[in-house]
């Protein structure tokens, strides 16, 4: 039967249990420290910490290892680590050493440190370093790994080779290059020692041809001034030698030339840059006795260790200037006797073969006129004949016009031009043509003074109209024509003192009464005439034959005048020609 414990041992008991259970509540903080120490450290490493149990499987998984293999530790927790983590090579040998680990805590990698390769979750492979050591738990033998992602230092490794191997390769090229250079230097040696006596002879051959040449040849350097001056040099601007070297180039110009000269010199020698460099252009010289010359002159540029250089042949070109001036002058005048010849042959043409056939035409019709009703076969004649001669009378005008068309002296060259052009495109399927006068200044409009021998208000107020600025009778002193040139000089109207007065206040009572059309104004003389004769009612045949000009001409006018009027209905053009008094019954009574 069991003692009882006395109240002392109970006591004392008691005691016991008490600090037994105190140290154990100690002994569990310290366990919760020691487990949050362990989780603040292992989470906070930047390497994968991985714990495996003793069967195999995975008990601790940090961040790092999160951040490394992608996978949280809820999907790592509890996997067969190899066959979870490593690349499928390394599972057999897995198998076979897994049971030897689990018995003894040893294996080929315990306690070392390796270099692997592992499979993330998305597949992809990478080099790791491995740390792993055995730790006994309960008589359980458990492993933990401390993993390190080593691809950028491999990826270093790798480029630090790459690097090596190129700085090797680099080494050896150049070593071949320096040994490659020795030989060409050598070779550049003897070279230059070939190439010197080369120069030494060209220049020996360059000075020779250089002082027998016919043109002078004068070399400066970078500063403008003269370094090489040869004899031909000397004859053409009678400058010896001992003159002129050191001089600016400046010295053999003209004075009146020699500031802008300077300016445009320093701009070459300091750019090397000039519009005239490989290029042959005139220039004037100037003599030791100060007379002018035209030169040719072509210049080269050339650099030695020396500096830049400049040399340029000069020709005196006098001769030949004068030579071409004649020419010229010869060929202006040949031109214009060919163009009197040609003008005169056409104005012959024209005045006398084409007004024999306009009369032999009148009179081939009167002919057909006069013949009795019976003579039929006559009159069929009659009208072929009537057609040759208007085939002929057009033909001998078409030549004429094509020797010298009358439109050149009436409405000037580009007009002319113009036509022949538009003419051209009508006859011809060809490309379009486009003209265009640039440079051509256009002919000031004359000033007219009308010496007349009307009085009839009319008359004046179709000069006016017309752009005249006096109208002097015939019947009036000399002094009113001398006034009225005077005054048109001034840009004055003038008006004979016989009629001034009542033709001034009938023009301007005239004029208060009728609007003010400018259109007519804008016609040239000959549209005028031309625009009279085709509100008349004549044709285009007809108007050439008063006019004595071309059909061609004439249809010229025609469309001039219906440009500048803006008509091109005849019966309109009639209204407008009695609107502004072209028109008018005083003019037919006489």
């Amino acid at each position: 039967m069991a003692r009882k414990l006395t109240y002392e041992e109970l006591e004392q008991r008691v005691k016991e249990l008490e600090k037994e259970a105190a140290n154990s509540k100690w002994a569990e903080r310290a366990v919760r420290e020691s487990e949050e120490k362990f989780k603040a450290i292992t989470g906070s490493a930047k390497d994968a910490i991985i714990m495996m149990d003793n069967e195999g499987y995975i008990s601790y998984w940090n961040k790092a290892a999160e951040k490394i293999f992608g996978y949280s530790a809820y999907e790592a927790l509890g996997k067969e680590l190899h066959m979870f983590l490593a690349p499928q090579k390394y599972h057999d040998a897995y198998q076979q050493r897994i049971l030897t680990f689990k018995s003894t805590g040893h294996g080929p990698i315990v306690g070392k440190t390796l270099e692997l390769e592992a499979e993330r979750k998305d597949g992809t492979r990478f080099p790791l370093e491995l740390s792993v050591s055995a730790v006994k738990i309960e008589k359980k033998w458990y492993a933990t790994g401390i993993i390190r992602d080593i691809t950028e230092r491999k990826q270093a490794q790798d480029a630090l080779i790459k690097a090596h191997d190129e700085l090797e390769q680099r080494v050896k090229e150049r070593t071949a290059k320096l040994s490659r250079t020795t030989e060409q230097l050598k070779l550049e040696l003897a070279e230059r020692k070939r190439v010197e006596e080369s120069l030494r002879q060209s220049e020996e051959r360059f000075r020779s041809v250089a002082q027998t040449a016919s043109d002078a040849i004068i070399t400066v350097d970078s500063r403008g001034h003269i370094v090489f001056w040869n004899d031909a040099a000397d004859k053409i601007f009678g400058y010896s030698a001992d003159e002129v070297m050191g001089k600016p180039l400046t010295f053999i110009m003209p004075e009146r030339f020699t500031k802008d000269q300077r300016n445009a010199l320093e701009e070459v020698f300091s750019t090397a840059q000039s519009g005239i460099i490989g290029k042959t252009v005139e220039k004037v010289g100037r003599r030791k006795k100060g007379g002018e010359f035209p030169v040719e002159l072509s210049v080269a540029r050339w650099k030695t260790k020396e500096g830049v250089f400049f040399t340029g042949i000069v020709r005196d070109v006098t001769d030949r200037n004068r030579a071409e001036e004649q020419i010229r002058h010869l060929s202006r005048q040949l031109i214009r006797v060919i163009e009197e010849e040609r003008k005169g042959l056409a104005r012959d043409l024209h005045d006398e073969f084409g007004q024999a056939l306009t009369a032999l035409h009148f009179g081939l019709g009167a002919l057909r006129n006069s013949l009795p009703g019976e003579l039929k076969d006559q009159k069929t004649r009659c009208d072929g004949l009537i057609v040759l001669s208007e085939q002929l009378g057009d033909n001998i005008r078409n030549i004429s016009s094509e020797l010298r068309p009358d439109m050149l002296d009436d409405l000037g060259l580009i007009p002319t031009l113009e036509w022949c052009i538009e003419d051209f495109a009508k006859r011809s399927e060809g490309p379009r043509i486009d003209f265009e006068a640039a440079g051509v200044k256009k002919r000031p409009d004359p000033e007219i003074v009308v010496l007349s021998m009307h009085k009839k208000e009319a008359y004046v107020h179709q000069v006016f109209a017309s752009g005249a600025l006096a109208y002097v009778l015939k019947a009036s002193p000399s002094s009113d024509v001398l006034e009225a040139i005077r005054a048109v000089h001034r840009g004055e109207y003038f008006l004979s003192s016989k009629i001034r007065a009542e033709v001034i206040g009938a023009y301007l009572q005239n004029r208060r009464g009728k609007p003010v059309v400018r259109g007519y104004d804008l016609l040239s003389e000959r549209e005028q005439q031309v625009f009279r004769l085709m509100v008349e009612g004549n044709s285009t045949n007809q108007i050439a034959d008063v006019l004595c000009v071309s059909p061609k001409t004439v249809e010229k006018h025609r469309t001039n005048v219906r440009k500048k009027l803006g008509i091109h209905d005849l019966v309109a053009m009639v209204k407008y020609a009695i609107k502004i008094g072209i028109i008018d019954t005083e003019l037919w009574e006489d």
